[in-house]
């Protein structure tokens, strides 16, 4: 009987470790889509300034040229 407690005891360890490793895939995994999303958020701000900086450029040149006409 002692003989069966102690494979028993070892045949847990395989499968603890197995656990972990599953946990540790499953955290790392969900690390790496949440930076994937963050820089695809960054990205999109950074675009959506760069159209606000060429609309204000765009807005300047045209009140640049009308009141260049003026003078």
């Amino acid at each position: 009987m002692a003989i069966n407690k102690g494979n028993g005891n070892s045949r847990g360890r395989p499968y603890a470790m197995m656990l972990i490793l599953a946990f540790g895939a499953a955290m790392l995994g969900v690390m790496l889509l949440h930076k994937l999303r963050e820089r695809r958020v960054f990205n999109l701000l950074v675009q959506d300034k760069d159209r606000q900086i060429m609309s204000l450029e765009l807005l300047l040149q045209v009140y640049i040229s009308s009141h260049s006409t003026l003078l």
